[in-house]
């Protein structure tokens, strides 16, 4: 009996045991259910919160195209008007590059960060031909031209990614070359001119055109070049956000 008795009570103690193991494992299975339950929700929150901000970028950008394609239809654009737009856009992309959520990759905060020095200096361009008249504007344009300057500044590479951003430099560049003149040598002529000339040579020399729609011209390109190029990059930059977005947020 006694041994029945101690064999028992072996019994009820492995069986507590298990009870006290099975208990524990429990625990440990349900805080471990619990952290990934709450990781995935964390993981889909953030992928909502990159989301969210693609979407919006996207929504800047195609804005950005369409005001400068609608301006470029326009045969006098709101000059007033544009440089607001331009500068609220450039404020907009730079708050977005400053609050990208975690799951935005750094190449898209790099991109929307390098989009914003380019809508303000569009934004200039339109307050300074707003502001000013035919040739002062130009001179202004000039010295702006000159402060960008550096000898760091590659204006043949810049001249090259003007032509494919704006199809009114394309055929510029083009014109010169029928007349004998190519890129290389045009881009030397230029930072010639950037480097030594003073304001008031390069608007004498504008103001030597006979020609009045050849000045008119001249003094409607600063907008129309800054247009083009803002239309084309917001454009491409919108499918290249487009892109990361695919390729990052489909997992």
């Amino acid at each position: 009996m006694d041994t029945i008795a101690s064999h028992l009570a072996q019994l009820s103690q492995i069986q507590f045991a298990s009870e006290i193991i099975a208990a524990g494992l429990g625990a440990v299975g349900t805080v471990l259910a619990y952290e990934y339950r709450r990781w995935r929700q964390s993981s889909k929150e953030e992928k909502e919160k990159a989301k969210t901000w693609y979407k919006e970028v996207e929504g800047i950008l195609a804005n950005a195209s369409v005001k400068s394609r609608g301006s470029l239809l326009r045969s006098d654009p709101n000059r007033e008007e544009l440089a607001n737009d331009f500068n609220e856009i450039s404020m907009r992309l730079n708050t977005k590059s400053e609050t990208a959520p975690d799951r935005v990759s750094d190449d898209a905060t790099n991109l929307i960060k390098g989009l914003v020095p380019v809508f303000k200096k569009a934004a200039t361009v339109a307050e300074v031909t707003n502001e000013k008249d035919g040739y002062e504007a130009l001179g202004e344009m000039f010295e702006i031209a000159q402060k960008e300057y550096s000898e760091d500044f590659d204006l043949s590479s810049a001249m090259t990614d003007a032509m494919e951003h704006s199809d009114l430099f394309d055929n510029m560049t083009t014109q010169l070359s029928q007349l004998g003149m190519d890129s290389e040598e045009f881009s030397r002529r230029m930072e010639k001119m950037l480097e030594e000339w003073e304001t008031e040579e390069f608007v004498y020399f504008i103001s030597q055109f006979n020609d009045e729609d050849s000045v008119d011209n001249v003094f409607s390109l600063p907008n129309l070049l800054a247009l083009e190029v803002t239309a084309s990059i917001s454009h491409e930059a919108h499918s290249i956000i487009e892109d990361m977005e695919r390729s990052q947020l489909s997992s």
